[in-house]
């Protein structure tokens, strides 16, 4: 992990994009796209690119749009962090069980500087509740999430390792179908007061297969002391499901990156077992009363000058494959003393960097800002 890691800072010291997080800063240079061929579906947008840069990069990519979406008149929305009840929370994510402790701390705060407490709950099943109702976040771990957490890799970031996601094979566990799965989920958000959910993304980690999967905790511990140990065996009962959600807006996905200062991301993750929430990890965004603005957005063919300007005259230490450009919403505070946000329209350009040695492929992310067809340095 830690050699894919050095290789992304690489790659990104050599477009000499500043390492500056949250600053939105732009580049004013363009270039022409003459090699690039776009393959057109039968209504007339672009669903496929391809082109080779002189540096090697592949671009073989395709180019999603949400269908309902009109390019040029994209809604740019106000949004705030959704505001839920704790007791409301509570009662969902604890279900039968008391609360052993409860502790404030004065961490959490809108932006404007209005303070408000984050409510940190301790369960006499060991689980731990983390409410910031101010920023709109919940999240609940347990003994059996942090077990999970060596044995399912979720993303390349993960402590132990790049996904293992396509170890995963079942598609649904006995306890619960995965459509059900996805029903219960889709319920408790509701509850919770979680709006617009995209398709989920559902896999079903059997105790077989997490059996097969688990690392050992204690060559990831944090610190010393960590008296994290291996699960060992497992059974039925430690089957789960793991869902995840992107919030949608005006038909347009919400992106989970970090690219704006003084942003955090919607997320929505769970893993859901026969008992209920094994664990969940929600930040959440609702739109305001302020009337919606609309403007356009640079094309594909725009876009893609600014992304091949930058990376054309990079050396590429390995084979990197642009294989996907698509128009999402990122999170962007309006401005320092507020807690209001815009959903802002970013296309995204996912690549995948092959590895030349035993970690592993990666992937890396470049934007451009779909309003002003600029790159966006992260």
């Amino acid at each position: 992990m830690k050699n894919r890691k050095l290789a992304a800072i690489f790659l990104f010291v050599l477009l000499g994009i500043g390492i500056i997080s949250g600053c939105k800063s732009t580049d004013n240079t363009e270039t022409a796209t003459s090699s690039a061929i776009f393959t057109a579906a039968s209504s007339g947008v672009g669903t496929k690119v391809k082109q080779t840069l002189s540096n090697g990069l592949i671009i073989d990519a395709d180019i999603s749009i949400p269908k309902e979406i009109n390019t040029k008149a994209v809604p740019i929305s106000k949004v705030t962090a959704v505001q839920f009840s704790k007791e409301k929370a509570l009662k969902i994510l604890l279900q039968n069980t008391k609360v052993k402790t409860h502790q404030s701390q004065y961490d959490g705060a809108t932006r404007g500087g209005n303070k408000t407490p984050i409510e940190i709950y301790t369960a006499e099943n060991g689980s731990t509740i983390n409410l910031d109702a101010g920023m709109g976040r919940i999240s609940l771990d347990s003994p059996l999430a942090d077990q999970i957490s060596f044995a399912y890799f979720d993303s390349e970031n993960s402590l132990a390792g790049k996904s293992n996601q396509s170890a995963y094979k079942k598609k649904n566990l006995s306890f619960m179908s995965a459509q059900q799965a996805v029903k219960k989920a889709r319920d408790i958000l509701t509850q919770l007061g979680i709006p617009s959910l995209s398709q989920p993304k559902i896999v079903a980690l059997d105790h077989e297969t997490l059996q097969k999967q688990e690392v050992d905790p204690q060559k990831y511990k944090i610190k010393p002391t960590d008296k994290l140990k291996k699960k060992g065996i497992w059974t039925t009962d430690d089957e789960c499901y793991a869902i995840s959600f992107r919030q949608t807006v005006n038909g347009i996905p919400v992106g989970d990156d970090w690219l704006f200062n003084d942003s955090n991301p919607p997320k929505i993750k769970m893993l859901l077992n026969k008992k209920g929430i094994v664990m969940l990890d929600v930040a959440s965004y609702q739109l305001t009363d302020d009337k919606t603005e609309t403007k356009p957005v640079v094309t594909v063919s725009q876009a893609l000058k600014s992304f091949t300007k930058t990376y054309n005259s990079v050396h590429l230490s390995s084979s990197v494959l642009l294989n996907n450009i698509s128009l999402c919403y990122e999170l962007e505070l309006t401005n320092s003393n507020s807690d209001t946000y815009i959903f802002s329209p970013v296309w995204v350009f996912s690549m995948i960097n092959k590895s030349n040695d035993k970690s592993g492929d990666f992937t890396t992310k470049a934007y451009v800002d779909a309003v002003t067809g600029k790159i966006i340095h992260t």
